[in-house]
């Protein structure tokens, strides 16, 4: 991956940029309670996460919570910034499947930038689904290509959660933890009905769509081309399933480098049954970027299998950390509109403060 600016990609995210905020001004303009449910919907997720956050938090002895955190050498947190910056890429390698079967034709390159800048939305801006708007954008969808590349992000996330739901239920069957033999039926129950109704939606849907879509609407068109990017052919399906099962995996061994970093006392087999549970229920959208609901799932979860609950909390911490740094640096190296947005910003700063020692200088003289 190259350091140098790619115009092409900022201009065409610069321009989706524009047209979305017209766009959503002139909606707000028509009908203001959409505009209203978002903000209100903001809210109710933040809350979600401080209410549980506080919950967690104020059982946890902080003096406990933080010798835990001082465990964590320099080495081991590299580590885990590698682990998921690789996962990462693996998981922008995967997008690329669903948006070449879309129809789009994009670079690896700019397929990358496009992902790290939805990461850095999502981090430290509107929440997943902000970040998902912010990587369809970047990928610069042309007149008619938007229902797709957005699809695309659908689909994305569809088939990673199935893969996950599989993960999950496959590693709990097999390893059966004695400790979680209470949560193991609603987990299995759960999990399986879960990959059940996504595997069928994956199926039915497109298939719908292409069946009853009238070829001669432009919205019809449009919804085919929404039907394509799930692919149907193997070799597709293959690949973007090969490539989610070593993300996940990617992401379990990270849980197992904080498990020796934290010196938790956790197996692998009890890691690889617990952790995928944790992670499909963080990644619902209903707090933000999944924090109170990772760390409260952790508790459940780890505490019957003998974890202290401040280790359990510094699972959760340890991984915030991690996701944060590797979305900040991954955004402002790879992506052209954040660092111009920063430079930006920088400038405008140093202009203002120029603007007041003039005023100083002058007040003084």
């Amino acid at each position: 991956m190259t350091n140098q600016l790619d115009d092409t990609t900022a201009a065409g995210l610069k321009t989706g940029l524009k047209s979305h905020r017209s766009g959503a001004g002139a909606a707000a303009r028509a009908t203001p309670r959409p505009k209203h449910r978002k903000v209100r919907g903001g809210i109710i997720k933040l809350a979600v996460s401080l209410v549980l956050l506080a919950v967690v938090y104020s059982t946890v002895r902080w003096d406990v919570l933080l010798a835990q955190l001082r465990h964590v050498s320099l080495g081991g947190f590299l580590v885990l910034v590698a682990l998921y910056a690789l996962g990462q890429l693996l998981s922008a390698l995967k997008w690329s499947v669903f948006i070449s079967s879309a129809g789009l034709d994009r670079s690896f390159g700019s397929v990358v930038r496009a992902y790290f800048f939805g990461m850095f939305v999502n981090v430290f801006g509107f929440g997943t689904l902000g970040g998902d708007l912010a990587r369809c954008l970047a990928i610069r969808p042309g007149p008619g290509e938007r229902a797709a590349a957005v699809a695309t992000v659908v689909a994305d996330r569809v088939h990673g959660l199935c893969v996950l739901l599989a993960v999950g239920v496959v590693a709990l069957a097999i390893l059966e933890p004695k400790s979680l033999a209470s949560l193991e039926p609603l987990l299995l129950a759960g999990g399986t009905l879960g990959l059940v109704l996504l595997t069928l939606g994956w199926c039915l849907g497109p298939r719908l769509l292409r069946r009853f879509a009238p070829e001669d609407r432009r919205w019809g068109r449009v919804l085919l081309r929404v039907a394509e990017a799930f692919p149907r052919d193997r070799p597709r399906i293959v690949k973007a399933s090969a490539i989610s099962f070593l993300f996940h995996n990617v992401q379990l061994v990270m849980h197992v480098v904080m498990v020796r970093e934290l010196l938790a006392p956790l197996s692998a087999s009890e890691v690889y049954a617990t952790v995928p549970f944790v992670n499909i229920g963080s990644s619902v959208p209903i707090s933000v970027m999944g924090v109170g609901v990772r760390e409260g799932l952790y508790v459940v979860l780890f505490s019957p299998l003998g974890v202290p609950l401040e280790i359990s909390v510094a699972f959760g911490a340890l991984w915030l950390v991690v996701t944060s740094a590797v979305s900040a640096v991954g955004a402002v190296a790879l992506s052209p509109e954040v660092r111009s947005e920063l430079f930006a910003v920088g400038r405008g700063r140093r202009a203002a403060a120029a603007r007041d020692a003039d005023e100083d200088s002058l007040a003084i003289a």
